[in-house]
């Protein structure tokens, strides 16, 4: 398992498409998708904040070039067009990491919807088990070994192997 700091550099790395296919398969794994959401939810506030200081740095740029007068202009330009070019690059990235914070909460949601269809399926056959088993008593009708080893299954006991089918 990795250390936070290298999971966190895998994770980076994934969003830039520069892992090998085994380490997007592990990023991919069940196992990992609410690491993997938590690492990419960091980055995307990292970045949040690059460009805020970004803003900051700007700001501060600017007015000591303007204090400079002519002779500012020129550096003010440079500045402002090498922070638009940071601004865009990191917009770029922060989309693709937008984009993969989707993907893993597509998985999240899929895994969920399927582990409560599952619950919901169990659920609807214990029902019916229980509801064949209140119909043979309420009408006293004859059962079977099958019908024995059915209601046995409510108990996490397996009993189909035992049956003598001779019997039936």
């Amino acid at each position: 398992m990795l250390n936070d700091d290298s999971f966190a550099r895998l994770v980076a790395e994934d969003v830039k498409n520069r892992v090998t296919d085994s380490q997007a398969d592990y990023l991919r794994m069940p196992e990992n998708w609410h690491r993997w959401k938590r690492a990419l939810e960091v980055l995307l506030q990292n970045l949040g904040q690059q460009l805020e200081e970004l803003t900051d740095k700007e700001r501060i740029e600017i007015g000591r070039y303007e204090q400079l007068g002519v002779d500012g202009v020129r550096l003010m330009a440079e500045v402002q067009t090498d922070i638009a070019q940071r601004r865009r690059k990191i917009s770029r990235f922060r989309f693709y990491v937008e984009t993969r914070i989707d993907e893993v909460a597509r998985l999240i949601s899929a895994s969920s919807d399927e582990d409560g269809e599952r619950i919901q399926n169990f659920e609807l056959l214990r029902s019916a088990i229980i509801k064949h088993r209140q119909i043979i008593e309420e009408h006293d009708l004859d059962f079977t070994t099958v019908d024995e080893a059915l209601w046995a299954s409510l108990d996490g006991v397996w009993e189909f192997d035992e049956i003598n089918y001779s019997d039936l």
